[in-house]
């Protein structure tokens, strides 16, 4: 069977491939480069984890004796 040629001697079957091609191949790097699912929830946990302790302000304990506090020893 004969297709007709549309570009530079190509059938549409040969344009559709060589456009295909590429955006496939994107798609490969993008999926080896994301993390799986798990990874990607661990290390939003961490993220909050690290955020909640820089921004709580560090109060000292109140069993531990004050810098400022002399001790009654």
């Amino acid at each position: 069977r004969l297709d007709d040629e549309i570009l530079v001697g190509l059938t549409t079957a040969q344009v559709i491939a060589l456009a295909a091609v590429p955006i496939g191949l994107g798609g490969i790097v993008y999926l080896l480069r994301t993390a799986p699912p798990e990874e990607r929830a661990d290390r939003e946990r961490e993220r909050s984890l690290a955020y909640e302790e820089s921004s709580t302000p560090e109060a000292p304990a109140a069993s531990e004796p004050s810098a400022e506090e002399p001790s009654a020893e």
